[in-house]
């Protein structure tokens, strides 16, 4: 650029394009090119660099070689390389100039001019092309004019060939996903088979023609001239291509939407606006096709403002808006009472009498210890409320952006069933906390164990024992002794014999008749009788086995 002016290469403007029209030496040196259909570079250096001729060029190599590249650049010329440029091609042109690094290696292996073919066809491909680019391009034979629009149709073209196919691809998801049809899908098709047209090789021109006939059946290409109607099709069609592209910049707001009319909402009057803004939308969905067709109806009425305060309804935006309000509500309040009866459960497994368990399990009428399938059932309880991983407002704000639930999965219509869980389980929890303890200790209620427990009266806490009357006084008094003094429990066990304890399952009893008439209850009384019988000889006999009759208590405990 520096140095453009004086190569009379470049116009005398800011803009420093290229303009070799007053350039005695490129005019030339195509006037001698012209002659010819190609001719050895070698040609030129000696016609233009000698000196003593008939002209007295004198020019340097450098100059032929750089007045070369404009004339290359003007598509009047092809320059071939050898295989010592190092360039991915042999021919260099105006389609691919701009993409070369120029170096001295690259300009000392140009080997050979060959001269452009006159661009025929071109008037009958510009108003097609004009479409195409969508831009003027004026009637003109000027070759470097006409080089220029093909140089723009080839980077179009190249563009297209890879975004077409995107547009193809992703139509095809959106109607997919959406259960619709896709009006324009012809259009689509036919677009993306016009820009699989390879125009790295051959006539360009013809190309181009040839691809608007295998797309759309135009005959341009056969005929050698241009047809109005098609020019107007074409304008129709690839208006439809355009406006369909321009949609699937929004294909993640419809695919979202629709998430949100496919979302099952209670039928409730507080959520009557949120259910009839489904319908809509879902209507919407499924006939794309005047959103397609217009931009502003696609902004206005369908995808509608997400700036705060607006109150468009009807559109995805107004929908999401107040689907957003109702649902964070109701993740905050399920939450936040799923955590607390989650907590009143584990509350369980951290109080006092949680804590004295493990030394009250020591008393021998306590054995076998319990404490640890106790705790292993209530944390199974409490696991089974249901949680959220992240209940932030960011993280449910970002999720609902794209769903209609959180990752935790709440939804309208489960929430109920989610906290009728909580209290369920809550409630299982602590029924079968307390009824694993009193079963426990309801054997300090049993006549034979308090017979043994006279023995030690006068003891403060052997008295007490004897005194309660109920379960939850046993536990009472237990779990503040045991806090204050250990001692308690080998004073207790001091009083006992070794108590044995034979679980019995209800299941193992087979009487002769399971169907009963009234006449047979006591018939069944006496079996069962027998049979507890049974279970409590054959435990006596295994303590006798054992040697440890005389100093245990055999006990039967029914499951």
């Amino acid at each position: 650029q520096n140095f453009g002016a004086g190569l009379k290469i470049l116009k005398p403007s800011a803009e420093k394009t290229l303009d070799v029209s007053n350039n005695q030496y490129v005019n030339e040196m195509w006037d001698f090119i012209d002659k010819h259909q190609s001719m050895n570079i070698d040609t030129l250096y000696k016609n233009f660099m000698g000196i003593g001729g008939p002209k007295d060029y004198g020019l340097s190599r450098r100059m032929v070689q750089l007045y070369l590249l404009c004339l290359a650049r003007n598509g009047k010329v092809q320059i071939q390389v050898s295989g010592k440029s190092g360039l991915s091609t042999s021919l260099i042109d105006y389609s691919n100039l701009d993409s070369i690094d120029f170096s001295a290696k690259v300009l000392d292996s140009m080997e050979k001019v060959i001269k452009m073919a006159k661009p025929e066809n071109w008037e009958v491909l510009r108003p097609y092309a004009e479409i195409i680019l969508n831009r003027t391009m004026p009637e003109t034979h000027d070759d470097a004019e006409i080089s220029k629009y093909r140089s723009l149709l080839k980077d179009h073209f190249a563009e297209q060939h890879h975004a077409s196919g995107r547009v193809h691809s992703q139509a095809q998801n959106l109607f997919a996903y959406l259960k619709g049809t896709n009006p324009y899908a012809t259009e689509v098709e036919q677009v993306k088979t016009l820009y699989s047209v390879d125009l790295a090789t051959g006539n360009d021109i013809d190309n181009i023609l040839n691809g608007l006939k295998s797309a759309f059946d135009y005959q341009a290409f056969d005929i050698g001239q241009v047809d109005e109607d098609e020019l107007k099709d074409l304008a129709v069609r690839l208006t439809n291509y355009n406006n369909m592209a321009n949609i699937l910049q929004y294909a993640q707001e419809l695919t979202t939407a629709w998430q949100y009319c496919q979302e099952v909402v209670p039928d409730i009057p507080k959520l009557k606006e949120i259910r009839s803004a489904q319908k809509i939308i879902s209507g919407k969905l499924k006939n794309l096709k005047p959103y397609i067709d217009s931009d502003i109806k696609l902004k206005t009425e369908l995808l509608g403002s997400s700036a705060p305060g607006s109150t468009e309804k009807g559109t995805i935006n107004a929908l999401l808006k107040d689907y957003a309000t109702i649902y964070i509500a109701l993740h905050d309040d399920i939450t936040d009472r799923c955590n607390q009866s989650r907590s009143n459960i584990r509350r369980l497994l951290s109080g006092n009498e949680w804590l004295a368990l493990p030394q009250l399990e020591q008393i021998t009428a306590l054995q076998p210890s319990f404490s640890s399938n106790l705790e292993e059932h209530v944390k199974q309880l409490a696991e089974g409320i249901f949680s959220c991983a992240d209940s932030s407002k960011n993280s449910v704000m970002n999720d609902l952006g794209l769903q209609p639930r959180h990752q935790c999965n709440l939804s309208l219509i489960n929430a109920d069933t989610h906290m009728d869980n909580a209290h369920q389980k809550e409630s299982s929890a602590l029924d079968y906390y307390s009824n694993t303890l009193n079963d426990k200790f309801q054997i300090f209620l049993n006549p034979a164990i308090r017979k043994r427990l006279e023995q030690g009266r006068s003891n403060d806490i052997i008295d007490h024992l004897l005194e309660c009357s109920n379960v939850q006084d046993i536990r009472t008094l237990l779990v503040k002794a045991v806090h204050q003094e250990l001692a308690i429990i080998d004073v207790i066990n001091r009083y006992l014999k070794k108590i044995v304890v034979r679980k019995v399952k209800l299941s193992d009893f087979n009487p002769d008749n399971k169907t009963v008439e009234g006449d047979q209850i006591e018939e069944i009384v006496l079996q069962f009788g027998e049979f507890l019988t049974q279970q409590m000889d054959e435990l006596v006999e295994e303590l006798k086995t054992s040697g440890e009759d005389a100093d245990a208590l055999p006990m039967l405990v029914l499951e």
